[in-house]
C-alpha cells in the first residue's frame, strides 16, 4: 500500500506500508524497512501549505492526506465558512469584550513566574519554570530544529561575521559587551575542570594569583597583579578553538562568533591597562601540555632574580 501523505522518519521518506501476519512495516526511500510500532515521531508535510510538521505517529497519517491545523480552519473546511453573525449576535459579542490593555490587564507589570509563585508557592513555581524551560529547549533540538543538518555557506558566514563585528563596534554593541562583563563579574562563579587543573598547576609552582579577578571592569580567569599578567582558560567550544572551528572546519555559530569578538575586546582592554594576556586551550590542558604558560613562568623567574 502506497503512503498518501509525504512522511519522513529520521529524515528518510516513507514510501510504502505492507503487512506480514498481524504486523505492519514501512519501507523507506533509503531501502530500509521499519517496524511501524517503533515509529514514535515523524515529520509530515501538509498537503495544502506544504509546511513540514513534527508529530507523533498515528496510523491515520498513512492512509489519509494530512492537513495541518491552520489549513483545516481555512476556506470551506471551516464550519463557519460562508456564514455571518446576525446584528444581534454582533452587539452581544461586542458588549462582552473586556479591555485588557495596559493596567487593565491583571498580569500588567508581572511575570508568569510571579503569578505561579503567588498561586502555587516558590517550590512548585520553580518546578514549573524548570519544566517549561526544558520543554522549550527540547522543542528545537535535533530534527525538530528547522536548521537541522544544514550549514551556512562560506559567503553567509562572512556576511554574519561582518555584521556582528560592525554591531560590536557601535555604541550599543560596546555597551552590551561591557554590561555582559559586569554581570558576569558580579555573579557567583563556578570553576570549570580546565580552570581547576590550571589552578593546581599554578599552586604547584607556588605562583600567587587571584581567580576571576577584575581588570578595567572585566573579569579574567587568573590575575597576577604583581607581575601584571593575566591567564585565560579557553574552552574548545565556547571560545572556538581555531584548531577545531573556522574556515574549512566546523563553522562558528553566532554565540561563538560573539565570543571571539568579546575575547579580542578583552585582550585590547588588558593591554590598555598594562597587562600581558596569556591563553591556554582546553585541548592542551587535556593533553597535559602547559607550554602556553611557559612565558608566565619565565617572567616570574626573571622578576625574582
Amino acid at each position: 500500500m502506497n503512503i498518501i501523505s509525504e512522511i519522513y522518519f529520521n529524515g528518510a521518506l516513507c514510501l510504502k506500508k505492507y503487512k506480514v501476519g498481524k504486523y505492519n512495516y514501512i519501507t523507506l526511500a533509503t531501502g530500509n524497512t521499519i517496524f511501524m510500532k517503533t515509529m514514535n515521531e515523524i515529520d509530515i508535510v501538509c498537503n495544502t501549505c506544504k509546511k513540514r510538521v513534527h508529530k507523533k505517529m498515528n496510523s491515520k497519517h498513512i492512509s489519509n492526506l494530512y492537513i495541518c491545523h491552520r489549513c483545516s480552519l481555512t476556506g470551506n473546511r471551516n464550519g463557519f465558512f460562508g456564514k455571518h453573525h446576525t446584528k444581534k449576535s454582533k452587539e452581544r459579542i461586542g458588549g462582552s469584550v473586556v479591555n485588557y490593555n495596559g493596567k487593565n490587564n491583571p498580569m500588567y507589570g508581572k511575570s508568569v513566574y510571579a503569578g505561579w509563585v503567588s498561586k502555587f508557592g516558590t517550590e512548585i513555581a520553580d518546578k514549573k519554570l524548570h519544566d517549561w524551560k526544558l520543554k522549550s529547549s527540547n522543542s528545537h533540538l535535533g530534527t525538530k530544529n528547522s536548521f537541522f543538518g544544514k550549514h551556512h555557506s562560506a559567503a553567509t558566514r562572512k556576511i554574519l561575521s561582518k555584521k556582528i563585528s560592525m554591531w560590536a563596534n557601535t555604541a550599543a554593541g560596546k555597551r552590551h559587551v561591557s554590561n555582559m562583563g559586569l554581570i558576569s563579574a558580579s555573579k557567583s562563579f563556578r570553576i570549570t575542570k580546565p580552570q581547576r587543573l590550571v589552578q593546581k598547576y599554578l599552586d604547584d609552582l607556588s605562583i600567587d594569583y587571584t581567580i576571576n579577578g577584575l581588570v578595567a571592569r572585566r573579569s579574567y580567569d587568573f590575575v597576577l597583579k604583581e607581575q601584571k599578567m593575566l591567564i585565560e582558560v579557553q574552552g574548545t567550544y565556547w571560545h572556538a578553538d581555531p584548531r577545531v572551528y573556522g574556515e574549512f572546519k566546523i563553522p562558528l555559530n553566532k554565540r561563538q562568533q560573539f565570543k571571539v569578538i568579546e575575547d579580542e575586546l578583552k585582550k585590547k582592554i588588558a593591554e590598555g591597562a598594562g597587562y600581558k594576556l596569556y591563553y591556554i586551550w582546553e585541548l592542551d590542558i587535556k593533553n597535559n601540555d602547559y607550554s602556553a604558560l611557559q612565558g608566565v613562568i619565565n617572567e616570574i623567574q626573571i622578576g625574582s632574580n
